[in-house]
């Protein structure tokens, strides 16, 4: 496993909590051979890409994964739910679940599944985004912060129901997040082979 971040604070971080072999690199010019790897993970980095970008970190991540790996694509999902913790951590754009499988396809992925997630929530999450946060008109900051153990308990149930739908082969119709895993195809590739 290679962890990389951009980041020096994200590295610096990554090392208090015990992550090891840790590099910096940017997603758009990876600091890897082709093919090294047989699995490339992407946590909710596309969202931080300028518009445009995200073609480019594509590219690179399939280059940088064998014929027959796997890649897992986590990303923030549908512009409505853009808040002022997306201001906050700089977040530039937001996909749908179409244009994260045109993407990938593009850049010569076979996706296996493509879904949204975070969904069971959403209704309080547009409240809180679309309704609240306008009320308030407050600055851009983090909405990450510690809640007390009934409300994260209750939070959690939620999610759970949800991991294990998803994990048993179903999907969502809309959501917070777009999970994409899918293949690289080995040798010609047709976009026509891409589930949708």
């Amino acid at each position: 496993m290679v962890p990389m971040d951009i980041s020096a604070d994200g590295l610096r971080y990554a090392r208090q909590m015990g992550v090891e072999r840790a590099v910096q690199g940017d997603a758009t010019c990876l600091p890897f051979a082709g093919g090294a790897f047989d699995l490339v993970l992407s946590m909710d980095m596309l969202a931080h890409l300028p518009r445009g970008v995200e073609t480019a970190a594509a590219r690179e991540m399939m280059r940088v994964l064998r014929p027959g790996g796997l890649l897992v694509v986590r990303t923030a999902a549908l512009d409505a739910l853009r808040s002022r913790h997306s201001q906050f951590a700089y977040e530039r754009q937001r996909f749908t679940r179409r244009r994260l499988v045109e993407l990938f396809s593009a850049a010569g992925l076979r996706v296996l599944r493509a879904t949204y997630a975070n969904a069971l929530l959403m209704p309080v999450a547009l409240a809180k985004f679309r309704l609240l946060e306008p009320l308030l008109r407050g600055p851009a900051s983090s909405g990450v912060k510690p809640v007390a153990p009934w409300l994260d308990r209750l939070l959690y149930a939620p999610l759970a129901v949800e991991a294990a739908w998803i994990g048993s082969g179903g999907s969502f119709p809309a959501g917070q997040s777009l999970l994409l895993v899918g293949e690289k195809m080995d040798g010609e590739w047709n976009p026509a082979d891409s589930h949708r």
